[in-house]
């Protein structure tokens, strides 16, 4: 049973965080996840570090929004900006 089927998780914001991590146990070294809530962003912000010690050169993008507003953010970006801390 991997790490996905076993997920009790009721939020899918904690539930992404799962499936990550599944997709790096399967060697995944980049990840785009696309989000409608901003809170994701910090979520996965927050767990950056957590990932990376699992896949050193892992690569983490979120899609947001939609037509002209579609944008595409770098979390490994934003967490070597603001610093592990």
């Amino acid at each position: 049973m991997n790490a996905v089927e076993e997920c009790k998780h009721e939020e899918a914001d904690t539930r992404i965080l799962v499936h990550i991590k599944d997709a790096i146990s399967k060697g995944a070294k980049n990840v785009l996840v696309r989000i409608v809530d901003t809170d994701v962003i910090v979520f996965l912000v927050g767990h950056f570090h957590e990932l990376k010690s699992l896949q050193s050169s892992l690569l983490v993008w979120v899609a947001f929004g939609m037509g002209k507003s579609y944008r595409r953010y770098s979390i490994n970006a934003k967490c070597n900006h603001i610093g592990e801390q």
